[in-house]
């Protein structure tokens, strides 16, 4: 059974129901005996294909750039008011697993109207090659170190300065956005002389990762010298013309300073750098216990 629509007219239109192929021997009824027709135009038009994906597939801390199609525009073949109905014209990329990197996927372009149904067309090409640019978010951001314990007593720190100044630090945009400097602790109760310390990362709370993981860190330091001057002599200060002093210690009046410091310091140091002494301005007449006062270097200590 079929119809013949080779005279059939644009539009809405009545067509008696044929048959063929049967015996002369048989009779047919044919019920219904005509079918009701709408021919339309048979139009091609080109259409612009938009790829979507869903970006929940995107791996945390990384951005989906803006996707690539090997065939921008598809010739789409189908009767006008088909035609009329389109709305989109897609080609879908999906994965089953999160994606850290560029994605490249043979896509069907599915052709659909304004609620999102198919629609019955002829697609030409009907599959094409879909790129997505995936990159990993980053920050680059300055160091600072920050001094972690107290310096052994008779080692003196230069300087300290590490390899690099800033880091990249990878995770989430938002988090990201809050981050201007990262502080890096160096422990320096353990430094004894001038090294070389590895110290790791530690990545700001929702950062996922850093480039360098650990910088190199250079450490200037020495042990402290150490100088004794025997005798220097103790002198009294605001001591008025009428009175005069008596040390009764240390007898001789005089003091043996231990001096601690730099290298170069230590041994450039003369005993007229330093001025030993007491203030008496205060004092009443009588025996007194006074503190011994230094001038000259800010680095030793006496006996």
């Amino acid at each position: 059974m079929f119809i013949d629509l080779s005279t059939a007219e644009i539009g809405a239109q009545r067509v008696e129901i044929q048959v063929r192929d049967i015996s002369e021997k048989l009779s047919v009824t044919k019920s219904p005996a005509y079918a009701d027709v709408d021919v339309q135009e048979r139009v091609t038009e080109e259409f612009t294909v938009r790829a979507e994906f869903n970006r929940s597939m995107i791996e945390e801390g990384y951005r989906a750039g803006e996707p690539e199609i090997s065939e921008p525009t598809v010739q789409v073949t189908g009767a006008k008011n088909v035609i009329d109905q389109i709305e989109f014209v897609v080609a879908s990329v999906n994965s089953n697993s999160p994606v850290d990197e560029t994605v490249q996927r043979e896509a069907t372009v599915s052709v659909l109207d304004a609620n999102l149904n198919k629609l019955d067309v002829l697609v030409e090409p009907e599959i094409v090659n879909v790129t997505i640019p995936v990159e990993r978010i980053e920050k680059t951001v300055d160091i600072s170190l920050v001094q972690a314990g107290s310096v052994q007593e008779n080692v003196t720190i230069n300087s300290v300065t590490s390899e690099v100044d800033e880091i990249t630090l990878f995770g989430p945009q938002e988090v990201l956005d809050k981050i201007e400097s990262v502080e890096v602790p160096l422990d320096i109760s353990t430094i004894e002389g001038g090294t070389e310390l590895t110290v790791p990362i530690e990545l700001p709370e929702g950062v996922l990762g850093a480039d360098p993981e650990e910088i190199v860190v250079v450490v200037d330091a020495e042990q402290d010298a150490e100088r004794t001057l025997e005798d220097v002599e103790v002198s009294a200060r605001g001591l008025q013309e009428n009175e005069q002093i008596l040390f009764v210690s240390p007898e001789e009046g005089a003091t043996n300073l231990v001096i601690r410091g730099e290298q170069d310091v230590v041994n450039a140091l003369e005993e007229e750098d330093i001025a030993v002494f007491i203030d008496v301005s205060q004092l009443d007449a009588g025996e007194h216990e006074v503190e011994l006062q230094i001038e000259g270097i800010e680095m030793l200590s006496g006996n």
